[in-house]
């Protein structure tokens, strides 16, 4: 894929209210929602396995901007590994970057959005794992 991920259109953000929860469900256990649903930013979260207090979310701002992905700000030593994984470089407590979408993604049944959405956060936890060295 690898090309400039599409802001979000409002009925897409609605779309993501719905499916963002459910996609988020297979990572929290204590009966909470994890939904913050802020003037400013939507996203789902769930504590990073191993990494008490520790944060991943998956969300979206209320402007024109692509879905993201955040992890916690991981040590100095492995910022530049994390830029060329595509993450942004404005960081104070997390790293972001935009998720790209597949082009069928608008298309699916809702059950295989919810399932593609879980697969990413499954492998961008893979990924961050192997990122940080752990």
């Amino acid at each position: 894929m690898n090309r400039e991920p599409k802001p979000l259109t409002k009925v897409q953000q609605g779309i993501f209210k719905s499916l963002l929860p459910k996609a988020v469900k297979p990572f929290v256990h204590d009966g909470w929602d994890h939904v913050t649903d802020a003037k400013r930013y939507y996203d789902v979260w769930f504590e990073m396995p191993g990494m008490t207090e520790q944060y991943a979310s998956l969300g979206f701002t209320n402007n024109p901007d692509p879905l993201y992905w955040t992890v916690p700000l991981p040590s100095r030593a492995v910022i530049a590994q994390y830029k060329a994984a595509g993450y942004g470089d404005d960081y104070k407590r997390y790293l972001w970057r935009y998720v790209e979408l597949p082009d069928e993604f608008w298309s699916m049944q809702e059950g295989r959005q919810v399932a593609w959405l879980t697969k990413y956060m499954e492998d961008s936890l893979k990924e961050d794992e192997r990122l940080r060295g752990m």
